[in-house]
């Protein structure tokens, strides 16, 4: 999937990283990510899509869920 980097926010927020089913994030992660992609943020970087996913169930098991809303 081609997308801008403002329709790839988007859909960081509006469907991958609420998504809480590991293996559903795991198939969008793959429709928006190569394997070996590089998310880095405040605490760090985090290499490939496994990667992400992981982290993503780590902070859906630890965060309050609080729906996020993308404006714009």
């Amino acid at each position: 999937m081609k997308a801008t980097s403002s329709e790839l926010l988007m859909r960081n927020f509006n469907e991958i990283f609420i998504e809480l089913d590991p293996l559903k994030r795991a198939a969008l992660l793959a429709e928006s990510y190569t394997e070996d992609c590089l998310w880095i943020h405040p605490g760090g970087r985090i290499v490939g899509r496994e990667g992400i996913n992981r982290s993503g169930y780590r902070d859906s098991q630890t965060l309050p869920r609080i729906p996020l809303h993308g404006h714009g």
